[in-house]
């Protein structure tokens, strides 16, 4: 089985590759472009490449947030369109998990984080062992000073990854907050990665949907939102 993996959540997109648990092929781009401009092309570049047609592909994984609202909506808007006449399978992946995985075949445990500006973080928790990754935290927005106090209780390697690794440590630097045995992985381990979303889907495959049942998980309302509920009081 042949799953084709998507993320449009942040500033770089990516697509990537699976095959019966393995990981085969991805691509990265971050171009200054909006996603919508660059992820058809990405999708044909990575299938030419690996000798593949559309029709070749037996699902599709997509990361549905947290992230960008407008490129989330872009994500899952191609993968919708792919698979509307074959109704192949489709795997909601949360964009936490995706980064996550980079940290796979370590020991520890894994700090997902986006940057969810005003001093906070999207984030998840995991373990990582043996080649597992197991979910401990679920998605949520969280202040970085509340995260830290949570990371207190491990005293193992705490691997902090995502685009908001940055934001957590300038504020861990600047309170003196930084523990030796937390870890901040070079930029390509921080990225959300389609090819990541693709092994997840395969890894859960008895929860694949239909194109038509895939939807966003933003967690948050977007500021214009939060701005007009203020406005109304609510």
């Amino acid at each position: 089985m042949i799953i084709l993996g998507i993320d449009t959540s942040a500033k770089t997109a990516s697509v990537g590759l699976a095959e019966d648990n393995n990981i085969i092929d991805d691509i990265f781009l971050n171009e200054g472009l909006t996603h919508s401009e660059t992820l058809l092309p990405m999708i044909d570049r990575i299938l030419k490449n690996n000798n593949l047609k559309i029709n070749d592909i037996d699902a599709f994984a997509v990361n549905n947030g947290p992230g960008s609202f407008t490129g989330i909506r872009i994500g899952i808007a191609v993968v919708k369109g792919l698979v509307m006449q074959s109704n192949k399978p489709c795997f909601e992946v949360s964009t936490l998990d995706s980064i996550a995985y980079n940290c796979k075949n370590r020991t520890g445990i894994v700090v997902s984080a986006m940057d969810a500006r005003r001093n906070q973080v999207y984030n998840a928790i995991y373990k990582a062992e043996n080649g597992v990754v197991t979910k401990l935290v679920n998605d949520r927005s969280i202040l970085i000073n509340e995260l830290y106090n949570e990371l207190l209780r491990y005293d193992c390697d705490v691997y902090i990854v995502g685009d908001g690794q940055r934001n957590v440590k300038d504020y861990y630097d600047q309170n003196n907050l930084n523990k030796d045995n937390f870890i901040y992985p070079d930029y390509i381990g921080n990225l959300q990665n389609g090819a990541n979303t693709a092994l997840i889907g395969f890894e859960n495959f008895e929860k694949k949907k239909t194109g038509e049942d895939i939807l966003p998980n933003y967690l948050k309302l977007s500021q214009a939102e939060q701005e007009l509920r203020k406005k109304k009081g609510e």
